[in-house]
C-alpha cells in the first residue's frame, strides 16, 4: 500500500539527484518535472527548510542562471501550495511571485504563471491578496490580447485565471468576460479548450474536478458532490451559467466569423461534458432548457458550416444535449425541430454548392448544400426503418456521432474526455441491430458524388466494420445490396444514379463471380444491360461518364467472361453447362445491343455497342450468333464510316488537288481495312455465314451501298464481295449479277476516283463467277460509258477492263467481238501535248490490253474489223472533237497496218467515213482526217487502181 511516507523514504536517499536535475538540467521538460518531484519531497518533510531557503535565495538573486532561477520558482510554488495558510513561507512566496510578475521580468513569466496557478488551484489566496490579484488579472488580460506572447504562456495564463475564479468567486463573471472576449477570434484549438476548462472553474468553483492536483493522489479529499451548496452559491452559479450560455449564443450566431463560432462550440462542448452530470441534471436543468432551442438553432447552422471541425463540434454538442433531456415532450420537440431542417420538402435545393439561403436574425447566410444533402440522407436512412420515433432519433444521433471524427481528439489530452461514457461503442451496437435494412443504403452512399459525403459515410463504415474488409461485408450482404442497387438504377435523382454506377463498378470488378455463377442474376442481365445503356444517355455529364465506365466493366468482367469458352468460373460447372451459360448470356444481351445500343443517337453508346459486338464475336457461340450475323455485319460496315476521324472527311472534301484527295481517301481505306472492325467482319464471314443467310445478307449489303453516305463503307462492302466470292463461289454466283449492277450504278452517280478504282478492281475479280448475261451487260455498260463526255468514265472503263484482264484473262477473249474493237479505238493517242498521270496510264492500259489479247495488230484488226469499223463510225459521228480525231487515227492505223490486205468493202466504208468527217467547221486536230486519207491513198493505191480499172472495163463493155 503506497502512501506519502513510503514515497518520502524512497526519494530521500536520492534527494540530491532531484536537486541536481531541478537546478542544473538544460532540458525544459526534465527541469520542470524534476522541480515537481523536488518540491513534493521538500514539502512533506519539515527537516528540509534549508533547501527551501536555498530556493528563495536563488529566486531573489537576479544574477542567477536562468535555468536555476526558473526551476526554483516552479519548485517553490509547488512547495507553497502544499503549506497551510498560516505558514510564513506561503505568504512570502505569494508576495515574491507577484513582485516578480509586476516587475515585468518576462523571462520568468511562464514559471510565475505556473506557480500562481498552482497556488490558486490549492485555494491558497485570501482576502489580503485580493487587491494584488485584481491587478494581476488586469495584466493577464493585456497579455492575452498581445500577439507577441507564445501560446504556451497564454495557456498557462488561462488556466491561472480559471483557478483564481475558484479562490475569488466574485471575480468569476469578470474572468468569464476576459476569457470569452480576449481570444474569441483565435484559430488555436488548444487555447479554446483551455478557455473551456477555465470557464468550468468559474461556474463550479471548488466543485470542479479540474482543481484537483493531478500529482497529489494520496491526499485528495473526496469530491464535494455530496456537500449541499448554499442558496447564495446556487443563485450565483445560476447567474453565471445563464451569462455563459448568453455569451455562447452570441458568438455562435456570428455568421461572418467561423473562428468565433468554433470557440463558442468548444466552450459549449466543454460545458456539457463537465457539467451535464451531476450538476446540470439535478440542479440547473430548468435554466438550461430555457436556452435549449436557441442553442439548437445555432448548432444546426454549425452542422451546415463550411468548416468540418465546426460541424463535428456542433454534432457532439447536439448529441450531449439530447442525452441531457429527460422530458419526453421536450425531447420530441427537440428532435422534430432538428429533422424539420433536413426533411422539409418545401425547401428547394439546387445542384450547386452554397445556394441555399436561410434567414436568421434578419441576416442571410449561405449554407453548404453538400452538408444539407448529407443530413437529408441520414434522415432518409433512418426513415427506412419502421420503428418508434425515439429509436429513430437515437439511430440518427448514432450516425451523426460516427460521421464526425477529427484527428485532434486522438492527439490532445481532451480526446478521452470527449469519448466519455463510451458513446461510440453504444452507437455501433445500436446501428448493428438494424444493419440489414441499412447496409445497402450505406454502401451506395460510400460512392456519393460529393466527396465530403463520401468521407462522412466512410468514417461510419470504418467504425462499424473496423476489423473487416469492405469486400467481405459486401459479399455477406450481397443479395440485399445488389437488388437495391438494381432497383434504383433509374432513380429520378442524379446523385443516386451516379452513386449506383460507381457502386456497381466495384461489384463488377470484385464480385463478378457471384453474378455469373448464379442463374438468378444472369436472368437480370438483359434488363440490367438495358438500364445501364439508358443511364449512359443521362442528361448529366458526370452520370454519363460513370455509367460508361460501369457498363464497360460489366461487359468485360461479366458478359465476356461468361461467354469465353477458355474460362472456367466455377469448378463445379461442366463444360457443357459453361457453354450453355455463355449462350444464354448472349441471348440476353445481344438483342439489347443491336436494338437499343448500336443505332443509338448517343455517340458514346453506339461506339460502346460496336466494341462490344467486336469482342463478343471473338468469344461467342456459333449457334447463338448466327441468327444475328447479317445485322452484325451490316452494322459493322456502317460503323466503318462513323468511327473514322472527322478530319479525314473534311480534308477529302476541302482539298482542291485531286491527287491529294485520292491519297487521303486511299489512306482512309487502308486504315479501315486494318481495323478491328474488319477483323470482326472476316471472323463472322468465316464462322457464321452459310447458304441460309446469304440471301438476306446480299440484299442488306446492296441496300447499304445505295443508302450509305460513307466512302469507307461503300468501298469496303465492294471489297467484301470479293471475299464472299472467294469463300463461297458457288453460292455467290447467284447474287454476283446484282452485285455487279449495284457497283456499276454507284460508279455512274459517284464521281469519287478512289471509289471508282476500288469498284473496277472488284468488278474485274467477281466477274469470273458471273453469268454470261451479266458479263455482256457489264461490257455493254463499259461501251456506253466510253462515249460519255466525262474523261473519268473512259478512265474507269480502262481500269475495269484491265482488272478483268488481270484476274480473268480469258473473259476478254471470249467476248472479244464485243469489247476488243472498243479497245482498238481507245488505244489511239490523244492529241494533247500535256497529259497528266492518269491519262498516260490510261493510254498505257489500252495499248497493253490490245497487245495482250490480239498478239499482233494485223491479226487483231482483221479479226475484229467489223466491230472496229462500227466503233469508228460512232467516234466520227460523236459530238466530241477528241472522239472524232480518235476515229480518224484509228482509220490511219488500219491503213498503215493492213495496207493491201484491207477488204475493198471495208475500204470504201472507211473512205466514206473520212470524207464525212471532213465536213463541217475546222477545229484543232482535224488535219488527222487528211492524214488518214493520205495514208489510205498511199498504202491502198493499188486497190484504187484495180477498182478504177474494173470500173473502166465495165463501162467499156457496156459501150461495146
Amino acid at each position: 500500500n503506497l502512501n506519502d511516507n513510503k514515497l518520502i523514504e524512497l526519494f530521500n536517499d536520492n534527494i540530491s539527484s532531484f536537486r541536481q536535475l531541478c537546478l542544473f538540467s538544460t532540458r525544459d521538460d526534465t527541469r520542470r518535472y524534476s522541480s515537481l518531484l523536488y518540491a513534493y519531497i521538500l514539502s512533506k518533510n519539515q527537516t528540509n527548510l534549508l533547501a527551501i531557503d536555498e530556493l528563495i535565495k536563488i529566486i531573489q538573486n537576479i544574477n542567477q542562471r536562468f535555468e536555476q532561477r526558473e526551476a526554483s520558482i516552479i519548485a517553490f510554488g509547488y512547495i507553497c501550495s502544499h503549506l497551510k495558510q498560516s505558514n510564513e513561507y506561503l505568504n512570502n512566496g505569494k508576495n515574491l511571485f507577484l513582485k516578480i510578475f509586476f516587475d515585468n521580468q518576462n523571462d520568468y513569466i511562464l514559471s510565475i504563471l505556473i506557480s500562481i496557478g498552482q497556488l490558486a488551484r490549492m485555494n491558497c489566496f485570501n482576502n489580503d491578496d485580493e487587491l494584488n490579484i485584481k491587478n494581476f488579472i488586469e495584466k493577464i488580460q493585456i497579455k492575452l490580447k498581445t500577439i507577441n506572447e507564445t501560446n504556451r504562456i497564454k495557456e498557462k495564463a488561462i488556466q491561472t485565471l480559471g483557478f483564481l475564479a475558484v479562490c475569488y468567486r466574485k471575480q468569476s463573471q469578470n474572468i468569464i468576460d476576459i476569457l470569452t472576449q480576449s481570444l474569441v477570434d483565435t484559430k488555436q484549438i488548444e487555447l479554446q479548450l483551455n478557455i473551456g476548462d477555465a470557464l468550468i472553474c468559474c461556474i463550479l468553483g471548488v466543485d470542479t474536478p479540474l482543481v484537483n492536483d493531478p500529482y497529489d493522489i494520496f491526499n485528495q479529499t473526496s469530491s464535494s458532490n455530496n456537500n449541499k451548496i448554499s442558496t447564495d452559491e446556487y443563485e450565483f452559479r445560476s447567474n453565471l451559467i445563464e451569462y455563459l450560455i448568453d455569451r455562447i449564443l452570441y458568438y455562435s450566431s456570428d455568421i461572418n466569423n467561423s473562428h468565433s463560432r468554433q470557440a463558442a462550440f468548444l466552450w459549449l462542448l466543454t460545458f456539457l461534458i463537465h457539467c451535464r452530470r451531476p450538476y446540470l441534471i439535478l440542479t440547473y436543468r430548468t435554466l438550461f432548457e430555457l436556452k435549449l432551442f436557441s442553442l439548437q438553432t445555432n448548432l444546426i447552422y454549425g452542422l451546415l458550416d463550411q468548416d468540418e471541425f465546426n460541424q463535428e463540434l456542433s454534432c457532439k454538442c447536439l448529441i450531449y444535449i439530447y442525452e441531457i433531456i429527460e422530458n419526453n415532450e421536450l425531447e420530441l420537440k427537440f428532435n422534430n425541430k432538428l429533422f424539420e431542417y433536413f426533411t422539409d420538402n418545401t425547401r428547394t435545393y439546387s445542384n450547386q454548392l452554397t445556394t441555399m439561403v436561410y434567414e436568421h436574425n434578419i441576416q442571410q447566410i449561405n449554407i453548404d448544400n453538400t452538408q444539407i444533402i448529407f443530413y437529408k440522407e441520414l434522415c432518409s436512412l433512418v426513415d427506412l426503418l419502421t420503428i418508434e420515433k425515439n429509436f429513430k432519433s437515437q439511430l440518427f444521433y448514432s450516425f451523426l456521432y460516427l460521421a464526425h471524427e477529427n484527428s485532434i481528439w486522438s492527439t490532445t489530452r481532451y480526446g478521452q474526455i470527449f469519448h466519455k461514457n463510451n458513446y461510440e461503442k453504444k452507437s455501433i451496437d445500436f446501428i448493428f441491430i438494424y444493419i440489414e435494412q441499412l447496409i445497402s443504403r450505406l454502401y451506395r452512399l460510400l460512392y456519393d458524388p460529393q466527396i465530403r459525403i463520401q468521407e462522412c459515410i466512410k468514417r461510419i463504415w470504418n467504425k462499424l466494420f473496423s476489423t473487416t474488409k469492405q469486400i467481405v461485408i459486401v459479399e455477406k450482404y450481397f443479395s440485399i445490396i445488389f437488388n437495391d442497387l438494381y432497383n434504383d438504377i433509374l432513380s429520378s435523382r442524379w446523385r443516386i444514379r451516379e452513386s449506383i454506377q460507381l457502386a456497381l463498378l466495384d461489384i463488377f470488378r470484385m464480385l463478378n463471380r457471384k453474378l455469373i455463377d448464379n442463374q438468378y442474376y444472369i436472368k437480370l442481365f438483359q434488363e440490367l444491360f438495358r438500364r445501364l445503356l439508358s443511364v449512359c444517355d443521362d442528361t448529366k455529364e458526370s452520370v454519363r461518364k460513370a455509367a460508361l465506365t460501369t457498363i464497360n466493366s460489366f461487359k468485360q468482367n461479366c458478359i465476356l467472361l461468361a461467354c469465353d469458352p477458355a474460362t472456367t468460373i466455377s469448378n463445379s460447372m461442366t463444360e457443357d453447362e459453361h457453354k450453355a451459360r455463355g449462350r444464354y448470356v448472349l441471348e440476353q444481351v445481344l438483342p439489347v445491343i443491336l436494338n437499343d445500343g448500336l443505332y443509338n443517337k448517343n455517340e458514346d453508346i453506339s461506339k460502346f455497342s460496336l466494341n462490344t459486338i467486336i469482342e463478343i464475336i471473338r468469344y461467342g457461340d456459333r449457334d447463338t450468333l448466327k441468327p444475328y450475323c447479317t445485322v452484325i455485319i451490316i452494322a459493322l460496315f456502317e460503323a466503318l464510316s462513323t468511327i473514322e476521324p472527322d478530319i479525314f472527311n473534311y480534308a477529302s472534301m476541302k482539298l482542291s488537288a485531286s491527287e491529294m484527295k485520292e491519297q487521303i481517301d486511299m489512306a482512309r481505306l487502308h486504315c479501315a481495312r486494318s481495323s478491328p472492325i474488319m477483323d470482326a467482319i472476316n471472323t463472322c464471314t468465316n464462322q457464321y455465314i452459310d447458304e441460309n443467310i446469304f440471301d438476306e445478307l446480299s440484299g442488306k449489303l446492296i441496300d447499304t451501298i445505295k443508302h450509305s453516305i460513307g466512302l469507307t463503307t461503300k468501298c469496303l462492302i465492294g471489297q467484301y464481295f470479293i471475299t464472299l466470292s472467294n469463300l463461297y463461289p458457288k453460292i455467290s454466283s447467284k447474287y454476283v449479277g446484282k452485285w455487279m449492277a449495284i457497283l456499276v450504278n454507284t460508279m455512274s452517280i459517284n464521281s469519287n476516283r478512289t471509289l471508282r478504282k476500288t469498284y473496277t478492281n472488284v468488278l474485274g475479280t467477281i466477274v469470273r463467277i458471273a453469268k454470261r448475261s451479266s458479263i455482256e451487260n457489264l461490257l455493254q455498260k463499259i461501251s456506253t460509258w466510253y462515249y460519255q463526255t466525262d474523261n473519268d468514265y473512259q478512265y474507269v472503263c480502262a481500269l475495269t477492263l484491265n482488272s478483268i484482264s488481270q484476274s480473268n484473262h480469258d473473259i476478254l477473249l471470249e467476248f472479244g467481238q464485243q469489247i476488243l474493237p472498243l479497245i482498238f479505238l481507245a488505244m489511239q493517242e490523244n492529241i494533247l501535248n500535256t497529259k497528266d498521270d492518269n491519262e498516260q496510264q490510261e493510254e498505257f492500259i489500252w495499248k497493253n490490253l490490245w497487245i495482250e489479247h490480239t498478239g499482233s495488230s494485223i491479226t487483231g484488226i482483221q479479226t475484229y474489223i467489223k466491230g472496229i469499223i462500227d466503233n469508228i463510225r460512232l467516234a466520227i459521228e460523236h459530238h466530241s472533237y477528241t472522239m472524232k480525231i480518235k476515229g480518224a487515227r484509228a482509220i490511219q492505223m488500219i491503213g498503215e497496218t493492213l495496207k493491201m490486205n484491207l477488204n475493198n468493202e471495208y475500204l470504201f466504208i472507211l473512205v466514206e467515213l473520212l470524207l464525212k468527217g471532213l465536213y463541217g467547221r475546222v477545229y484543232e486536230g482535224k488535219e488527222y482526217f487528211l492524214r488518214s486519207i493520205e495514208t489510205i491513198c498511199i498504202h491502198c493505191k493499188y486497190v484504187f487502181i484495180i477498182i478504177m480499172n474494173l470500173i473502166f472495163i465495165n463501162n467499156f463493155e457496156k459501150l461495146l
